[in-house]
């Protein structure tokens, strides 16, 4: 299978052509069935990647490992894969999940998790200088998307769970990371749920103050 070949190929050929390789799905598919094609080849492929390699820690804010370099992009297919059209066609009744057998279940959440294991967990917050251009980290670039739709107050409860889930599979594929050290887990965690903390503590705040205010008026 077609598929099966560009595994391998991604395996074993060297690392900074990953991105190549990304970007050509994300072009050549893109519309109707080919989205569960798609999403189902970058999970193939990540899977035979994650086989041969392995995430090495660097300290430098100057350097960023190749597979890191991609995960922005491979994080926009996975989007698309979980909460777009894609996720809308497995949902919808006249899907005919026996005949395209990529689009039963959900392989996006397994890719989180892979990712999550093979990146170089380097969550600095000043950002990564990469050929003279500042770049977010690679677990900043895995985590943000889900956790900017928590910030919406109206998101629906089904929404909910699907963040929870890949959120859920990226703590899953940290945790057998080896480059994610407690000494950079527990700060990590705690600057990204005390930004949540705050923006509550804030909207508590205001709401007590417009309250009060409509006291004073009555």
């Amino acid at each position: 299978k077609a598929r099966e070949t560009l595994s391998k190929i991604s395996a074993s050929i060297e690392m900074k052509y990953l991105g190549d390789i990304v970007r050509e799905l994300a072009i050549t598919l893109k519309g109707g069935y080919q989205l569960h094609v798609r999403s189902a080849t970058l999970h193939s492929v990540l899977l035979a990647v994650s086989e041969v390699y392995t995430s090495t820690e660097i300290h430098s804010s100057e350097n960023m490992p190749p597979f890191d370099l991609c995960v922005p992009s491979m994080m926009d297919l996975i989007q698309q894969d979980v909460f777009g059209v894609a996720s809308e066609m497995k949902e919808a009744q006249d899907v005919k999940k026996r005949v395209i057998k990529e689009a039963m279940g959900v392989k996006s959440y397994h890719s989180l998790e892979i990712i999550g294991r093979c990146i170089n967990f380097n969550p600095t917050k000043d950002g990564i200088n990469v050929n003279g251009q500042l770049c977010m980290s690679s677990v900043h670039s895995l985590i943000t998307p889900f956790l900017e739709r928590l910030r919406d107050p109206e998101l629906e409860k089904s929404i909910i769970g699907k963040v929870k889930e890949c959120l859920n599979r990226i703590v899953l594929g940290l945790s057998q990371n080896a480059t994610s050290t407690p000494e950079k887990v527990l700060p990590f965690v705690h600057d990204t749920v005390s930004s949540f903390i705050h923006e509550n503590s804030n909207e508590n705040n205001t709401s007590d103050l417009d309250d009060s205010d409509d006291d004073e008026m009555i």
